[in-house]
């Protein structure tokens, strides 16, 4: 089961193979969630998987590559044998033979970036084997999981040098000829190679390999969806900008303030309230601004009000009741302030002010 961290980040799972999801997002129905598409996602401060179908047009900006790596990474789509198979060796030989019969099955999750898949012997979790190809040797191997990592040239099985073989040098295992196998006979330090006359290497296909299949039908429809709804959403968009710089100051100011649900889209998609561009947008001073993007945020009405809310760049100190401009305030976390003569009489007089005076949050 995959929990939402940073490793699985842009990770597509079904809800049978994760662990947990976010209340909002949380789907009751046992059957829809297993078979609901998530992807995992980092939102308002922490991880967690998000139905791939709600997934907002900010978060997938910022998950675009990590969701087509993971695509690539875990289903090689091309025209040779479907990876999502599992394998079966059998006939292995001598002192070794355990640690090499047996039913391997794919891992997406440890494709190597050259596109070569790994194989995991399904029966022995404590004492993992595994089956990888090493680049370096054109050869594959079978060996421990320290082995796998390195992709080192170690192990109890290997094949001979396809030179001379009508198989690649990079041919898949069930494709090379029984006869090019080779088991190590002996232990780690002392031994040596044999061949097995009824060593063999089978692709299976069973209820597991079909369900991967059709995980995989479902990853490419998602995937061409979500580009789909992103060209559609650029669409939708680039028209929306063009009618909103049309508007004048005045009226982009009021339509904002006048439209609650407004004001969360531009917060939540990190669009810009006063040029409608999607680059990365602060709010003013007051804490209901929508926001607005650097160069536009340098420029100020003649009266200092902000470019997005229309509101002034002053506040007012609830202390001594003054409005002072912004660099003589101390503004705190919460978007209250106080003025800068006030906190600094407060050292002075040792009573430091240590709670924001409007709503009373601690001041770190």
């Amino acid at each position: 089961m995959a929990s939402a961290c940073e490793e699985n980040k842009g990770k597509i799972r079904s809800g049978a193979e994760i662990i947990g999801t976010s209340n909002r997002n949380q789907v009751y129905n046992l059957e829809e969630k297993n078979n609901t598409l998530y992807v995992c996602s980092f939102d308002r401060g922490r991880w967690k998987w998000v139905p791939l179908k709600k997934i907002s047009q900010k978060n997938y900006k910022q998950l675009k590559n990590a969701i087509i790596e993971t695509c690539i990474s875990n289903y090689r789509l091309d025209n040779r044998v479907p990876l999502c198979h599992p394998i079966k060796i059998t006939g292995a030989t001598g002192s070794n033979a355990d640690q090499i019969n047996g039913v391997f099955y794919p891992q997406p999750d440890e494709v190597y970036s050259d596109g070569h898949m790994v194989y995991l012997r399904d029966d022995n979790y404590a004492n993992k084997r595994w089956l990888f190809f090493v680049p370096t040797r054109s050869k594959w191997r079978l060996g421990n999981t320290r082995y796998k990592d390195e992709r080192k040239a170690v192990g109890w099985l290997r094949n001979l040098n396809l030179d001379n073989s009508a198989a690649p040098s990079d041919a898949d295992p069930w494709v090379i000829d029984q006869g090019n196998w080779r088991i190590w006979d002996g232990a780690d330090s002392a031994g040596n190679w044999i061949e097995c006359p009824d060593f063999k290497i089978e692709l299976m296909n069973d209820g597991r390999a079909r369900e991967m299949e059709k995980q995989k039908k479902l990853v490419t429809q998602a995937t061409e969806t979500m580009e789909n709804y992103k060209q559609l959403n650029d669409k939708y968009r680039a028209v929306a900008a063009i009618l909103f710089n049309k508007m004048s100051k005045e009226d982009k100011v009021e339509i904002i303030n006048s439209v609650e649900d407004l004001k969360t889209i531009f917060k939540k998609e990190n669009i810009c309230g006063s040029c409608f561009s999607c680059k990365e947008t602060t709010p003013c001073v007051h804490f209901d601004c929508p926001g607005a993007c650097a160069e536009c945020r340098e420029t100020l009405d003649e009266d200092d009000k902000c470019c997005t809310c229309g509101k002034s760049q002053k506040m007012q100190c609830p202390v001594c009741f003054e409005t002072f401009p912004t660099d003589q305030l101390e503004i705190f976390k919460c978007r209250h302030c106080i003025c800068l003569r006030c906190y600094l009489q407060s050292f002075k007089l040792k009573k430091q002010i240590n709670k924001c005076p409007t709503c009373r949050t601690p001041i770190s």
